[in-house]
């Protein structure tokens, strides 16, 4: 097709790149007004101490704006026992390998948070009372597909409820649906243009189309700039930061060394959804107090040459935590989803905020 002399290829040479930069442009005003975060002080290079009010598992929705993932259960696990609701010992096998075993104890419940209650409830589910392997939780898991699916939804609707009365995160639904619906339509664009300008013979004939495809792909790929977090969930964010950054650093420095065992616990389970449980390992060999060289009070492992704590918490956070993620991961048919009335998608924040309270006081009164 040939108007006022122009083909088609050339006017898709021209206009895919121009719709392509008009749509990234687009991206990066909507980035310039909202993606932005709000100013907060400055805590400083090292925080010392765990922000309060957060569980490992808040932790991780505060880092991953409001996402919610099975291995924020596994977490919450390990925080539990830590608060006397379970221990967890790790065993020698005979082939010389380590296995990790959580048992549930017996303690009163009042206090816990939902999504706290929920991992005890599933935790009592796969028998965990008499006590449970991460192979035997991943056993139990794939027999029993619907009721962890089940556990994880309740757990994940808790998560969501308690982050949106929290206020940590700022929804943006609308600007990241705008953003993708924008992007989405120029990319489909540029697709139908390869054919017309490259006329079947190939991409290298499509220069304009190809620009425009590579230019969309990365603002799509840049989607996630635009979520924010709310001025307090900002202020918390950069404080764990700071932790983070202590953690990551104190291990090297003597000085800093905490004496109470009670401090070490917090290091270590707050480590885990920070990614650093293997540095906290290591400050626990150089520097922890005698009284922890078997372990904690609610996680022990028995001395042995060559071994030592540190490396038994690797095994905790590393080969236990990835067994019991997976376990709490697994799901059913899509069929048996539906036909249990359960959605196999995250609800909605505005959902979150209107069933977050007949939820809670539904399960209370069952």
């Amino acid at each position: 097709m040939i108007v006022l002399g122009i083909t088609s290829a050339h006017l898709w040479r021209i206009l895919a790149p121009a719709l392509a930069a008009a749509s990234f442009t687009f991206f990066s005003v909507v980035f310039v007004l909202y993606g932005k975060e709000p100013r907060v002080v400055d805590p400083g290079d090292y925080v010392r101490e765990p922000v309060e009010g957060y569980t490992p598992a808040l932790l991780a929705y505060l880092l991953r704006f409001g996402v919610v993932k099975p291995v924020d259960m596994v977490s919450t696990m390990i925080d539990l026992a830590r608060k006397g609701y379970a221990h967890i010992a790790e065993t020698r096998l005979p082939d010389g390998s380590y296995r990790h075993e959580i048992q549930l104890k017996e303690k009163e419940e009042a206090g816990l948070m939902p999504h706290e209650l929920d991992v005890l409830k599933i935790l009592k589910l796969v028998g965990a009372a008499d006590g449970i392997s991460g192979e035997q939780l991943q056993e139990w898991a794939n027999l029993h597909a619907l009721d962890v699916y089940r556990s994880y939804s309740e757990f994940r609707w808790d998560m969501l409820t308690d982050g949106n009365a929290r206020d940590f995160v700022t929804p943006r639904l609308s600007l990241i649906t705008a953003n993708i619906a924008v992007g989405g339509l120029v990319f489909l664009l540029a697709v139908g243009g390869l054919d017309v300008q490259g006329g079947g013979v190939g991409f290298k004939s499509s220069p304009g189309p190809m620009i425009a495809i590579a230019l969309v792909a990365l603002q799509l790929a840049l989607t996630p700039l635009l979520r924010r977090r709310t001025r307090k969930g900002a202020q918390d964010y950069l404080r764990w930061m700071a932790f983070k950054h202590f953690l990551r650093d104190f291990s090297t420095v003597r000085e800093w060394t905490p004496a109470a065992v009670v401090l070490w616990e917090e290091y270590l389970v707050y480590a885990i959804p920070l990614g650093l449980a293997h540095a906290v390992g290591q400050a626990i060999d150089m520097h922890a107090p005698p009284q922890l060289s078997n372990g904690f009070s609610w996680y022990g492992f028995e001395v042995e040459a060559g071994r030592s704590l540190g490396q038994s918490i690797g095994g905790l956070a590393g080969s236990f935590a990835e067994k019991a993620k997976d376990a709490f991961a697994t799901k059913p048919p899509r069929a048996e989803i539906a036909a249990a009335g359960l959605s196999p998608r995250a609800p909605s924040r505005a959902a979150v905020a209107r069933g977050g309270v007949d939820a809670r006081a539904g399960r209370a009164r069952g």
